[in-house]
């Protein structure tokens, strides 16, 4: 079974960690969600939403709405479009480590169904290599206190290595959040390292060369290539939890309306680790992500205000 006090760095005398704190590495993107809203003249009209995004930057987001001490790890650009981004994050009480690095933030552009469900996606990470060591060695006096870091996989490879020494030595986990899987490929050295892997069931089969179409036989494909423990999350149908002895179980999700489940995976997985820093039992984290993460599904943005009040207006 998967043990979830290996997820997070233990408190207690001589430890460094806080109760709370978690990190994040990876990046800032400019999100561009495309909707069609009629036609005229025979051509699609179209309605652009856009907002701050990315992966890492939404989860620490997601994370300092929720309660915890969030620190987000990367590269910051020089000027006002940089600085609106940080102020959103430094806004909520989140730490920002950044380096300064010009045309570091991406733009991700996807099209949104009727239903709310993405029809295609595309990112551009036009600074992505200039993620380095130095830049993640700069803010170590801030993570050394964290119960875990959470990381995007495609990040540059020679940087998660480095990171993942200081982090053993240190006994911090490193959580995996999976990104640029077509450009990264399978890291499956990294991969074996970390103390979870969060992903949804398109991931997973990437990941897998194709899958098998059941996410719970992909969850346990994965744990069997060496991984210790792995989420897969299934949309409507919840997740899919397993563990390297090969055992396994799936939680329903939250049933809402659905406005656009763009971002609902970053909220998961920052409700996950919100709860279990708090102590909460697995079954009742695991509860509390799929309350985050329907949040944002019925919130129409990739981040919401409304998790702030998660706690006091639950789902």
């Amino acid at each position: 079974m998967l043990d979830s006090a290996r997820l997070l760095a233990p408190l207690g005398p001589g430890r460094a960690a806080r109760p709370e704190r978690v990190g994040v590495l990876g990046s800032m993107v400019l999100d561009r969600r495309w909707s069609r809203s009629g036609s005229m003249s025979g051509l699609p009209v179209w309605t652009v939403l856009s907002g701050h995004g990315g992966i890492a930057r939404n989860v620490a987001e997601n994370l300092a709405r929720l309660g915890a001490e969030a620190g987000f790890v990367g590269l910051g650009e020089p000027g006002p479009v940089g600085a609106a981004f940080e102020r959103r994050l430094t806004g909520l009480g989140a730490a920002v480590l950044t380096a300064p690095v010009a045309r570091s933030i991406g733009q991700f552009d996807c099209e949104i169904s009727t239903e709310g469900d993405p029809v295609w996606a595309g990112i551009h990470l036009p600074a992505a290599d200039e993620l380095s060591w130095p830049v993640v060695a700069a803010a170590t006096g801030w993570l050394r206190g964290a119960r875990a870091v959470l990381v995007e996989t495609g990040s540059p490879l020679a940087t998660l290595t480095r990171l993942r020494v200081w982090a053993n030595r240190r006994g911090v986990p490193l959580w995996g959040l999976p990104t640029d899987i077509a450009a990264s490929g399978p890291r499956w050295e990294l991969f074996r390292s970390l103390a979870l892997m969060v992903l949804n069931q398109f991931e997973a089969a990437e990941l897998l060369g194709g899958g098998t179409g059941d996410p719970v036989t992909d969850a346990l494909a994965l744990t069997a290539r060496g991984l210790p423990a792995v989420v897969v999350t299934t949309g409507a149908r919840g997740a899919v939890c397993a563990a390297a002895d090969g055992s396994w179980s799936t939680y329903p999700a939250r049933q809402v309306s659905c406005v656009d489940a763009t971002g609902a995976g970053d909220a998961f997985v920052a409700g996950l680790a919100v709860a279990l820093a708090r102590g909460e039992p697995w079954i009742a984290a695991v509860d509390h992500a799929m309350a985050a993460a329907a949040v944002i599904v019925g919130c129409g943005r990739s981040t919401c205000a409304r998790l702030s009040r998660l706690d006091k207006d639950p789902i």
